[in-house]
């Protein structure tokens, strides 16, 4: 798994002066997914590792101290792990050119809750003090806010009403800008999105981008939506190398997709048509979905596992908003 690699940092501030033994990540079939920084950042706080037999092994062997590190491009897992370790080393630790991800916030804001101590001294930079230990705390984790934009979509596609609830319109600020517009009226509140059907819809271009920018999770759900709006969409993608796995599924029914090196240009068409589909990755798995539920006819995707492990309930919360779908084993 792809998240594996975040036991580094919490082991190795746990267990300090123990070897830490954790595998290199694997996940979806996005391009290179560089643990270098992680290490370089535990290397600042007097960490060691290497690399044997496809697993790292890192130690702290006088424990972990506090220094600077500055993370070259934005991490969103290297920003979590080094936080992690470092609430618990010696001394104080700056971290500049952090991840600023509402989840990577909230990380920050969970682990104050439970004694640490974190402080905010620039946009992308903090502060930590190290503490012996973390005390219990409460804390309510944010709601989810791909699969929030996935299910807004569904809206979209279909030129329907939805609303989603259990959600801050802050963490989704440029997918709502886009979906503005594409033509679609949002209404947003505290805790709330809701999505309104527009006669008139037009093609758009965007670039993904670290937050506050459009999220490059968010991509292949948008990529389906543009395969159906009228005119000549474009789409830059600027984090992962492989991303536009969702771009020859949806050609299977019809979509206009050609993609070239990090980029896209989509020609919206008037009808999508149903057909078997394979999934590839967690979010080409909705991608697929979102064309078979605007395509004529009952189509198939297949290794829909992908999928599962990133959408709760996924069959049960699309029934509930009429969508066919049924699972075969």
């Amino acid at each position: 798994m792809r998240a594996g690699v975040l036991t580094m940092g919490p082991l190795l501030g746990k267990y300090q002066k123990k070897k830490i033994k954790v595998a290199l990540g694997g996940g979806c079939a996005l391009g290179v997914r560089d643990t270098s920084w992680h290490l370089a950042g535990f290397k600042s706080l007097g960490a060691d590792n290497i690399l044997d037999k496809g697993y790292v092994n890192i130690t702290s062997k006088r424990g972990l101290k506090g220094g600077k590190y500055k993370f070259p491009n934005v991490t969103v897992t290297g920003t979590s792990n080094l936080i992690m370790a470092s609430v618990l080393g010696k001394g104080v630790h700056y971290i500049k050119n952090i991840s600023i991800e509402p989840e990577v916030i909230d990380l920050i804001s969970f682990l104050n809750n439970s004694g640490a101590d974190i402080k905010f001294i620039g946009k992308r930079s903090i502060k930590i003090k190290g503490i012996e230990e973390l005390i219990n705390g409460k804390h309510t984790i944010i709601g989810d806010r791909i699969e929030a934009f996935s299910y807004l979509c569904v809206g979209a596609i279909t030129n329907s009403k939805i609303k989603i609830n259990n959600i801050n319109p802050n963490h989704l600020r440029s997918e709502i800008g886009i979906l503005r517009k594409i033509g679609y009226k949002i209404e947003d509140k505290n805790n709330s999105i809701q999505l309104i059907s527009s006669k008139k819809l037009n093609s758009i271009n965007l670039k993904t981008g670290p937050f506050p920018n459009f999220a490059t999770d968010n991509m292949p759900i948008i990529l389906a939506l543009l395969t159906t709006i009228k005119g000549k969409s474009k789409i830059e993608e600027t984090i992962f190398s492989n991303r536009f796995m969702a771009a020859p599924e949806l050609n299977r029914m019809g979509a206009k997709i050609k993609i070239k090196k990090n980029k896209a240009v989509i020609i919206g068409q008037k009808k999508l048509n149903s057909a078997d589909c394979i999934s590839s990755d967690l979010r080409t798995t909705f991608s697929i979905i979102l064309g078979a539920i605007a395509a004529h006819g009952s189509s198939t995707v297949l290794r829909i596992y992908h999928g599962l492990r990133g959408y709760y309930n996924l069959e049960q919360k699309l029934k509930k908003v009429g969508v066919k779908i049924i699972s075969k084993n």
